[in-house]
């Protein structure tokens, strides 16, 4: 998980993961629809649980799409 960047400060999604997105548009229209909900808190799959700034740990999980 480490090689693949999926652990520490600054996981973020698969690389193979991202490679199936094709259409990043639709992506990155999502991405900004649920950035509009401004998130306070997540449940995410692995990893520290954003406690605050939900919003932020958001864009910074997804900066690969945006």
């Amino acid at each position: 998980m480490r090689l693949d960047g999926l652990v520490g400060p600054d996981g973020s999604t698969p690389r193979e993961l991202r490679a199936s997105f094709w259409k990043r548009g639709a992506g990155r229209a999502a991405l900004r629809t649920a950035l509009d909900w401004n998130p306070q808190r997540l449940v995410i799959a692995h990893g520290l649980l954003p406690q605050e700034n939900g919003r932020e740990a958001l864009a910074h999980g997804l900066r690969w799409l945006a």
